[in-house]
């Protein structure tokens, strides 16, 4: 079993990629938002992960920082694939770690023999 010292959604793994590609191509926030037609805070947001990307503006986002889906793709599994090796953060789909939870309760629910399920520290 795995340990992990932190945790992120890949919203905000996506957020960072985004945020990382628009610094080096040496685009403002405040430029990135009005090509987006999109607020300041909106884009904040999103390079924050605090909010999940809608599909068009996905491939708006990568149409503007010159990325294909596939090229954005083989950044996002490098940038989680380090994130969990080499700086032991949990990286997780809101969507699948509500599941899981959803699953777990419902398996302790019906198997409740008094056994405690050891999860690893990722919450």
């Amino acid at each position: 079993m795995e340990y992990y010292v932190s945790k992120a959604s890949i919203h905000e793994v996506i957020g960072l990629v985004i945020s990382q590609r628009r610094k080096f191509l040496k685009i403002s926030q405040g430029e990135f938002s009005k090509l987006l037609s999109l607020s300041n805070s909106s884009l904040s947001k999103i390079e924050s992960g605090q909010t999940a990307l809608h599909i068009e503006n996905l491939f708006l986002i990568l149409s503007l920082l010159g990325l294909t889906l596939e090229q954005f793709h083989n950044v996002l599994k490098i940038s989680v694939e380090l994130l969990q090796t080499k700086h032991k953060v949990y990286v997780y789909n809101p969507k699948d770690l509500k599941q899981n939870l959803d699953d777990i309760k419902k398996k302790k629910k019906r198997w409740d023999f008094g056994v405690q399920f050891l999860v690893p520290s990722v919450l």
